[in-house]
């Protein structure tokens, strides 16, 4: 029951993104069939709760069957970075995991500024285009150093300049 119900939420966020910007299509689904309803049929928001808290420690709501995917040392920085920054497990986190079932757009700016930290650069918007783990570690850009001028010419001091 819970594959098809996975499938169904797949196969919505496939059609929705097609019509709406990303950020309108729903990140979180959550069955409601099996949710505990208060006295005038309403569902019960504790019960909520407690659900969605259940589905942000799975970091994705889905199953995680690889959890011994072996990850290419990029991915393992990214993977670093990510527990870091939205404070989960690594052991959380796979190859497809989405940020932002993690994180939010605020969220994503603290990446950037932590993978520029770790010699990385990266966008918000490419994390908007390349939100899973695995092609964020393949699209993000290690940072290399420029010499900008030779350190060993002595520059001269004009009187001017004191």
């Amino acid at each position: 029951m819970a594959g098809a119900f996975q499938e169904k939420c797949a196969s919505m966020r496939r059609k929705l993104a097609q019509f709406l910007p990303r950020i309108m299509v729903p990140r979180v689904w959550i069955p409601l069939a099996n949710v505990k309803r208060t006295s005038t049929g309403k569902a019960d928001r504790k019960t909520l709760q407690e659900v969605f808290e259940a589905y942000k420690k799975t970091s994705s709501g889905e199953e995680l069957s690889n959890m011994n995917e072996a990850f290419t040392d990029n991915e393992k920085i990214m993977r670093n970075l990510w527990a870091s920054v939205v404070k989960c497990d690594q052991s959380k986190l796979h190859k497809s995991s989405n940020f932002f079932d993690l994180g939010d757009s605020i969220t994503a700016i603290g990446l950037v500024a932590a993978a520029g930290r770790s010699g990385y650069h990266m966008s918000v918007s490419s994390l908007f285009k390349n939100p899973s783990l695995s092609e964020m570690a393949l699209f993000s850009k290690t940072r290399t150093t420029r010499l900008l001028f030779d350190k060993s010419r002595s520059a001269r001091i004009l009187p001017a300049q004191f």
